[in-house]
């Protein structure tokens, strides 16, 4: 089981040095005005390599997953209802709740699968629709709006954003999937589970470690990836953080 691993961060790094070679020869054509790559060329590839290591992840993650389950006889004996964390065939984080164990969890390659011992199919994570007074442009009642920069796991991205829905009826944070590519959250895998949209299907989905940071303060994250358009910030983080709706004011207050 380490030797996939092992393999697949070799691979990870001879990736990026290719990627980092590509730019140094593009940058040498440009210098000495001899075409040696065209630009839509070398996108191509950048995109071919990005690729490639998002699938090494997923990999490396669902073997985590097949340890887990392999182990878990042995772990329900020293680890019933705790959440636990499998990174190359053994256990890396143990912890009552998720959030407290992710910086241990994802800390060697930026994943690990992550279940709830003894209660795996007992979890789903949900989202609920509250009703709050909002931002008046929002079509049909006003609805708060959240500014907030979200980051991957490791902080090596980041995008600010104005429009964060905080939402304490969302068991997690949802993201739209191009949040999610623009933040290589995808390279970060945490936990797979069923999530129960409102109003819609269960799904057996993977949810990703990431960081929402509000007001200079950064949180840990657990995030969905989601079609809708709309970024909300879940009860994991909210509750991290005292949240106030002034709905006659209009004035949401993070303290």
């Amino acid at each position: 089981m380490g030797t996939f691993h092992s393999c697949a961060s070799f691979g990870r790094e001879c990736l990026y040095r290719t990627a980092r070679r590509l730019v140094v020869v593009k940058k040498y054509a440009l210098a000495t005005d001899r075409p040696v790559f065209t630009m839509f060329y070398i996108w191509c590839i950048l995109s071919f390599v990005k690729g490639h290591e998002r699938q090494l992840v997923e990999k490396g993650f669902e073997q985590d997953r097949l340890d887990y389950w392999a182990m878990r006889d042995e772990l329900l004996a020293k680890y019933s209802g705790k959440w636990v964390a499998v990174h190359k065939g053994r256990v890396v984080a143990v912890a009552d709740e998720p959030l407290s164990i992710m910086e241990q969890a994802l800390a060697e390659d930026g994943y690990a699968y992550t279940n709830k011992v003894g209660e795996e199919d007992k979890i789903v994570i949900r989202q609920r629709r509250v009703s709050f007074p909002y931002d008046d442009t929002y079509s049909p009642t006003p609805l708060p709006r959240m500014v907030a920069v979200l980051h991957n796991f490791p902080q090596t991205k980041r995008k600010s954003v104005t429009d964060a829905i905080p939402d304490t009826g969302a068991d997690v944070t949802c993201l739209p999937e191009n949040d999610c590519q623009d933040l290589d959250l995808f390279l970060f895998p945490y936990y797979t589970g069923i999530s129960h949209p409102f109003a819609g299907v269960r799904r057996s989905v993977t949810f990703y470690g990431a960081k929402v940071e509000v007001d200079g303060k950064i949180y840990n994250a657990i995030v969905e990836s989601v079609a809708e358009r709309e970024r909300l910030v879940g009860r994991e983080v909210l509750n991290q953080m005292k949240v106030t709706f002034d709905g006659p004011s209009r004035i949401l207050s993070v303290d």
